[in-house]
C-alpha cells in the first residue's frame, strides 16, 4: 500500500507494534503513537525505517493532547487509515455498585473509543475506502 498512511495508536509494543511492522512491511508509511514509554516508540521507529513517519506521545485520557496527536499526525501526512489499538483499563468493583460500574464504563469507551476517533471524520480521507480498526 505505497504512498498509504496509517496512524497507529498504543503502538510502542505489544499488538499495536506488531500492527505497526506488518504495515509498514507491506508498504504503508505508519505514525507510531505513544502514551508512556516513548523510549520503545522511537526504538520501533528505528527498526522500521523510512516507512516510520513519526513517533507522538500523546494521553488519550486527555481532549487536549488527543486534538494534539491529530494535529501534528496530520502535519506529518494525510491520514488514509486509523488503528485504535490503544485502550485504558479500570478496575471494577463486583460488588454490586452499580453506579460505579458505570461510570468506569463510561469512561473506558470515552478514552478507548470516543476520544481517540475524535478526528476521524474530518481527518481521515475515505475516497476509496479507508480502514478504521478498533482493537481497545
Amino acid at each position: 500500500m505505497k504512498g498509504t498512511t496509517a496512524l497507529i495508536t498504543g503502538s510502542s509494543r505489544g499488538i499495536g507494534a506488531e500492527i505497526a511492522i506488518s504495515l509498514a512491511e507491506e508498504g504503508y508509511n505508519v505514525i507510531i503513537h505513544c502514551s508512556a514509554n516513548p523510549q520503545a516508540a522511537q526504538r520501533l521507529a528505528e527498526s522500521i525505517g523510512s516507512n516510520c513517519l513519526g513517533v507522538i506521545q500523546a494521553d488519550l485520557k486527555s481532549e487536549a493532547e488527543t486534538k494534539r496527536l491529530w494535529s501534528e499526525a496530520c502535519s506529518l501526512s494525510e491520514i488514509d487509515c486509523l488503528v485504535n489499538n490503544a485502550g485504558i483499563y479500570m478496575q471494577s468493583p463486583f460488588n454490586g455498585a452499580e453506579d460505579a460500574f458505570k461510570q468506569i464504563r463510561s469512561e473506558m469507551m470515552r478514552v478507548n473509543f470516543r476520544r481517540a476517533t475524535n478526528g476521524v471524520g474530518h481527518r481521515v480521507r475515505f475516497d476509496g475506502g479507508a480502514v478504521w480498526r478498533n482493537h481497545a
